[in-house]
């Protein structure tokens, strides 16, 4: 391994005693922790989480969205006719 190339991943114990080291090698890219041998976390840079966080967020569906995405009757059918009927509950009796 080239001496001069940053550590992309650290073993628990040295992410602990190396901290700032690690701290700047995100500017280069992810780094992971690994616990025996194990990936157990990653540490990213704020610019590169950020950027991540707006990926995930510009996928999620609006309200609006997930309203119309409802189904509907389709054209054929009565409108007003239940698409989704209430299942058959017999109801318990409640003294009063």
């Amino acid at each position: 391994m080239d001496q001069r190339a940053p550590k992309t991943t650290w073993p628990v114990q040295e992410a602990k005693n190396q901290f700032s080291r690690m701290l700047e090698a995100c500017s280069t890219g992810p780094q992971t922790i690994t616990r025996h041998g194990r990936e157990a976390a990653f540490l990213l840079s704020a610019e590169e989480y950020h950027r991540m966080k707006d990926i995930v967020e510009s996928k999620k569906p609006s309200f609006i969205d997930l309203l119309l995405a409802i189904p509907k009757a389709p054209p054929d059918e009565d409108p007003n006719e239940e698409i989704f009927p209430r299942m058959e509950i017999k109801m318990r009796d409640v003294d009063f």
